[in-house]
């Protein structure tokens, strides 16, 4: 079981622009790959709900499919960033089981914040939004927000340069620095927008 990050979908392991995605790979050496999109995923609709909604409801659901249909007696899973946190806390729980090893991507359980992180905790910035009746947050541009997408994309623009994109600028200022510059080819850089919700 393949499972993705929050504000993105399965595609991130199907990307058509390397050589060979992470979904090939496994593949490749003799892996059954099961991805899914769980509530986070930009392939479904917004919706309000929880990280524990997940870990209670969608995790459980997708391993109990994998084992009915393969008749396997247990499966491994490759979790990554916030999809990552919601499984471990499904195991946790006890609500995951007949999972015999798990390989989690940027975070696990206990994740540890950057500083920046910290700073948009501590001033509450996501209180923030809802009070000027923001119900979500996009990198890129979301014509329900036009004012506030103006204001982070000549903020972002001005304190990011690695690159000219302003959808990268975003993302680092969302999610801090997701990858580095050198090892992304310029295909993939250049269909961000495609990835990210």
């Amino acid at each position: 079981l393949v499972v993705h990050g929050g504000s993105v979908s399965s595609k991130m392991f199907t990307l058509p622009t390397v050589q060979q995605n992470f979904a090939e790979f496994l593949y490749l050496n003799g892996y059954d790959v099961w991805l899914i999109d769980w509530r986070a995923s930009i392939n479904l609709p917004v919706r309000l709900s929880t990280l524990a909604d997940a870990a209670q409801f969608d995790f459980p659901k997708a391993v109990d499919v994998i084992l009915k249909e393969t008749r396997a007696d247990s499966i491994q899973a490759v979790v990554h960033c916030i999809g990552s946190l919601a499984f471990f806390m499904s195991v946790q729980r006890g609500w995951v089981k007949k999972v015999r090893s798990i390989a989690g991507s940027a975070v696990a359980l206990h994740p540890i914040v950057g500083a920046v992180e910290k700073a948009k905790t501590a001033i509450h910035l996501a209180a923030q939004l809802r009070r000027l009746g923001m119900t979500e947050v996009s990198p890129l541009a979301d014509p329900m927000y036009p004012l506030y997408s103006l204001a982070v994309t000549a903020m972002v623009n001005s304190v990011h340069h690695e690159c000219t994109s302003t959808i990268c600028h975003k993302l680092t200022f969302m999610y801090g620095h997701v990858f580095l510059h050198k090892a992304l080819n310029l295909e993939t850089h250049q269909r961000l927008a495609e990835q990210f919700g």
